[in-house]
């Protein structure tokens, strides 16, 4: 696990000193068009210093749609925005290059009520699932869910929470006490590829879904995938977080025409 500080990829514990002990951001960065310019050219210059292993053929990015879609619009939900990719001089020198795009929260849908052969349907009980990557391929473009039992749901209050017994049908049944509880038990994640870069994208999706089960200094899973998760925790962490001013917003209407040198 490296990290990109101070000009170089260093091990995950060295980049993250490096990082904490500098300023976050730069004054030319942002989240306007100019702003948001800057940071791909920050990036690409450091995925262009990236030492790949001998034989190595791709490389797979994962963005976070809230982090990213200022930056990189391309992964908004607004099919007709263009914009570069990152890795673009990494595709150039014959390296395939997977994006995938991983939404969190109130940017993910949530997931209807599932019923199995034994669940109960005159009480409308949702058939809880820990686990389960599911899969909406409607109009050839598939999209997944990871659902997952959330870490408050693990608790020893666990088969109290409203979400494992009940689904969201049961308004009308539910006593005014327990109205302040959690309706629902499951986090969720949304994946997707709109770069496949040549590899099914179905493994893609679960490659990202077995990241989240990678957590490295905890008993449970992340909602995001390992690298990202360290990197969103990094920014949080920083000493600066908060105080920076990140700019505006990304213009709607950009193309592709915007981004040429």
């Amino acid at each position: 696990m490296e990290m990109y500080a101070a000009g170089e990829w260093l091990r995950y514990a060295e980049g993250l000193t490096a990082f904490h002990a500098g300023e976050i951001g730069n004054e030319h960065w942002g989240r306007d068009s100019g702003g948001a310019q800057a940071v791909r050219h920050h990036i690409e210059e450091a995925m262009n210093r990236i030492v790949l292993p001998p034989a190595t053929n791709r490389v797979i990015i994962a963005l976070d749609k809230e982090e990213a879609q200022s930056i990189y619009p391309v992964i908004g939900d607004n099919p007709s925005v263009a914009s570069p990719i990152p890795g673009r001089q990494l595709a150039e020198d014959g390296i395939a290059v997977t994006i995938a795009r991983v939404a969190l929260g109130s940017h993910a849908p949530r997931p209807a009520t599932a019923f199995r052969d034994a669940d109960k349907l005159d009480t409308m009980q949702p058939s809880y699932h820990k686990r389960v990557l599911f899969l909406n391929d409607q109009n050839s473009e598939p999209v997944w869910l990871l659902t997952q039992d959330s870490h408050q749901h693990q608790g020893a209050q666990s088969p109290m929470r409203i979400g494992t017994q009940r689904s969201c049908e049961d308004f009308d049944e539910i006593a005014a006490s327990r109205m302040s509880k959690d309706m629902h038990a499951t986090s969720r994640v949304e994946i997707t590829v709109p770069e496949p870069g040549g590899l099914p994208a179905g493994t893609v999706a679960a490659l990202i879904a077995r990241l989240c089960d990678q957590a490295l200094v905890w008993d449970s899973r992340t909602s995001r995938p390992a690298p990202l998760h360290l990197g969103h925790t990094a920014d949080r962490d920083h000493p600066d977080y908060g105080d920076h001013d990140p700019g505006g917003e990304a213009d709607d209407d950009i193309t592709e025409d915007d981004f040429d040198e």
